[in-house]
């Protein structure tokens, strides 16, 4: 099977998942994250060792008080409660995306100190949590810190600086939706059908089998 180092999740559905489950928007946002986690644990199981996922957009940020309110608490028991074991699991350093560069950060304040220790150099993986993310602003902060970025690889001094090897999308969209555009430029794209929540490791398993099947990477050459 060919090798996949990176992978992005946008894991989309969720409320419409809720509806048809007659289930509440907290409920449902408890279990995607339950969710999130299981399809991190298979990446990694399956080789890979870099996972970004898409939590919230900037322009998500204009829902209904009450919906983003339940995305948020999901977010916080996530990073809490669930990604602790999963990162010492896979000696995984975890990464906030789009919080610390960007004009919503008061929103996610409380995520602050989760991180400020947790990140050490000899780690082999990395979870990128991109929440809050706008990859226009995801490039007006890396010139701001670093005026001379024209001369080297931008990628690098992006808040996710790896080049994603797949995308993967739940709920039948097809569109990236400003997920890492950059990064994403030559990524293998996987929509599936499912709503997220009803996403299992046997769908995974299976977009990597395909991910290998008679696929040659140009990149543009």
């Amino acid at each position: 099977m060919k090798q996949v180092n990176s992978v992005g999740l946008i894991p989309d559905g969720n409320r419409r998942w809720a509806i048809k489950s007659n289930i509440s928007l907290d409920k449902a946002y408890i279990i995607t994250m339950k969710r999130i986690a299981v399809v991190c644990d298979e990446v990694f199981k399956l080789g890979s060792s870099v996972f970004c996922v898409y939590l919230l957009s900037s322009n998500n940020l204009i829902r209904p008080r009450d919906d983003l309110a339940s995305v948020i608490n999901s977010e916080n028991y996530f990073i809490q409660d669930l990604l602790p074991p999963l990162a010492t699991k896979w000696n995984a350093n975890v990464y906030m995306c789009g919080t610390n560069s960007s004009p919503v950060n008061g929103l996610y304040s409380s995520f602050d100190n989760i991180f400020s220790n947790w990140n050490v150099d000899t780690r082999s993986r990395g979870i990128y949590l991109c929440v809050g993310y706008d990859p226009v602003d995801e490039l007006k902060y890396a010139f701001a810190r670093n005026p001379n970025l024209i001369d080297g690889d931008i990628i690098e001094y992006l808040s996710v600086p790896i080049r994603l090897d797949m995308v993967i999308r739940t709920s039948g969209e097809f569109r990236l939706s400003n997920f890492l555009p950059l990064q994403a430029g030559y990524a293998e794209l996987f929509f599936l059908k499912k709503y997220f929540p009803d996403i299992s490791r046997i769908d995974i398993r299976q977009v990597y089998k395909r991910f290998s099947e008679n696929r040659i990477r140009r990149y543009g050459r």
